[in-house]
């Protein structure tokens, strides 16, 4: 039995990369026959002839120390990112590891100039999320559309500037549209003027956050285009989709590569088209719900954690 040892700096409880990219594949691998475990790097008692998977650990000290010892101990060593997190100051550290895992082929390109092995595992949805929107059916209120812009990092500010004019313009000449805004996000104070049709939801754990996609049929994901939003996965898509909420994306990398405009999504691809698309998915109801349902059918097709751990399977293999 091969075992796989997860290591992150990160938080175990309720840290979302941690939670897609350790714990979930953790669990799901054990149950095809594989011993696993996820650790702290402050922690770790590393495993003998497996296989290590650091996720996003920073290259200090004690990192390089833990790295080298995994090697010692006879282990394939793998970097894991979902993220555009590292430099060239890096590459010597990310030269060392046996394969990089990435979750988009954006990241593929970026990182293989540091590594001759570096493997595309896309971010699964996560199996909570799976269970609890297993009997949705698709909302359609023909006298209301509640918009949802959700934030699960500090990082989104330029990206919510893109369409916050345009959201006010919406909120003003529509009275039957409400905007929730979730998560840690700077947005004007304008928004508090449309007492009945705005509402803001703080930060939430992981658990919780998600329960926020119960309260919107829209969703909005802007994205200022350039290297960093460009690694950025599709977990928002995946996340809302399951949900049978119809999406809105900034056309990046990534979100040009798995939506098929008007199908599955409604891409923009120019800063000036976000109202047009937000007021197409507002008033053709039709639209939302078949934009809805097949995106809800590419998740369960793509992104299973069962599916998932087929990929890190067959990764695997191709490192022995």
């Amino acid at each position: 039995m091969t075992k796989i040892l997860f290591v992150t700096n990160k938080p175990l409880n309720n840290f979302g990369t941690v939670l897609i990219r350790c714990i979930q594949p953790s669990r799901f691998l054990s149950q095809i026959g594989f011993d696993t475990d996820v650790q702290n790097i402050n922690n770790v008692k590393l495993i003998e002839g497996g296989i290590v998977i650091f996720h996003r650990v920073n290259f200090n000290p004690l990192t390089r120390l833990i790295i080298q010892k995994a090697r010692i101990k006879k282990n394939i060593v793998i970097y894991d990112t979902d993220d555009l997190v590292n430099t060239n100051s890096d590459k010597k550290d990310l030269m060392k590891f046996n394969a990089i895992f990435v979750s988009t082929k954006f990241l593929q390109q970026k990182y293989i100039g540091f590594n001759r092995n570096v493997f595309i595992v896309r971010n699964a949805i996560n199996q909570n999320i799976l269970e609890k929107s297993t009997s949705i059916e698709f909302k359609s209120n023909e006298n209301k559309t509640t918009l949802g812009f959700i934030s699960g990092s500090n990082t989104h500010d330029k990206d919510f500037e893109l369409i916050e004019s345009v959201l006010i313009e919406i909120l003003k000449e529509n009275k039957n549209v409400n905007l929730i805004i979730c998560g840690k996000i700077k947005f004007s104070s304008d928004f508090y003027l449309f007492e009945n049709q705005f509402k803001y939801e703080k930060f939430r754990d992981f658990d919780n956050f998600i329960k926020i996609y119960e309260l919107i049929d829209i969703n909005l994901v802007p994205l200022c285009l350039n290297e960093f939003n460009n690694g950025k996965s599709e977990i928002k898509y995946i996340e809302a989709s399951a949900f049978l909420i119809p999406g809105i994306y900034s056309a990046n990398n990534t979100y040009s590569e798995v939506i098929e405009d008007h199908k599955n999504g409604l891409l923009i691809n120019k800063n000036d088209k976000w109202k047009e698309g937000i007021l197409k998915l507002i008033h053709d109801k039709k639209l939302c719900k078949s934009i809805a349902l097949k995106a809800k059918d590419d998740v369960l097709k793509l992104y299973t954690p069962k599916k998932r751990c087929l990929d890190y399977e067959d990764d695997f293999s191709r490192l022995y």
